[in-house]
């Protein structure tokens, strides 16, 4: 889930908007763009001032895996998140053909009658099937 509230937060900072106008197939591949391999000049290093810390309530999930886990881990948060993005975006298509793919939109349409927000339910069989 940090990796997905990652994606979230520099998408949201690349296009200067909130969160419920972020397109999620755009939110599915911003982590890729960040931790992809580039000449070491241009990467940026979580913690840099090209891609600061967050000082919100997943600080510390973030110090952890970002700071914290080796590029191997780092890397299975990312395909994780890029995995569950993947999937919203394709329920979101496929289920309400003629709304935006945007998160406000999407889990507004998607919520369970009496239940929780697709985007949870997503989540959980995502977390169901770690290995």
């Amino acid at each position: 889930m940090t990796a997905v509230a990652e994606s979230m937060r520099l998408c949201m900072a690349r296009y200067d908007v909130e969160w419920p106008d972020l397109d999620i197939d755009a939110v599915r591949d911003e982590l890729a763009y960040w931790i992809g391999p580039r000449f070491p000049a241009e990467a940026p290093v979580p913690g840099s001032a090209a891609w600061p810390a967050p000082t919100g309530p997943y600080a510390d999930s973030w110090h952890r895996l970002f700071r914290e886990a080796d590029t191997d881990a780092v890397l299975l948060a990312a395909a994780r998140a890029e995995e569950l993005l993947g999937s919203l975006f394709t329920a979101a298509v496929c289920d309400h053909p003629g709304s935006p793919s945007v998160f406000g939109c999407v889990l507004k349409k998607l919520r369970l009658p009496g239940g929780r927000a697709c985007f949870l339910v997503v989540v959980g069989n995502c977390l169901d099937q770690a290995p």
